[in-house]
């Protein structure tokens, strides 16, 4: 296993976990919107 393929996978890794860091981030924060908009009703 070379170290180039590692680096390459290590980097596929984080910005996969970052895009689903965020993709979570945005829908935790929907849902918290949406249950204090139907609170406010």
């Amino acid at each position: 296993m070379s170290s180039l393929g590692f680096q390459e996978l290590l980097g596929i890794k984080v910005v996969v976990g970052i895009k689903v860091l965020l993709f979570g981030a945005i829908v935790y924060g929907a849902i918290q919107l949406y249950k204090n908009l139907n609170k406010a009703k």
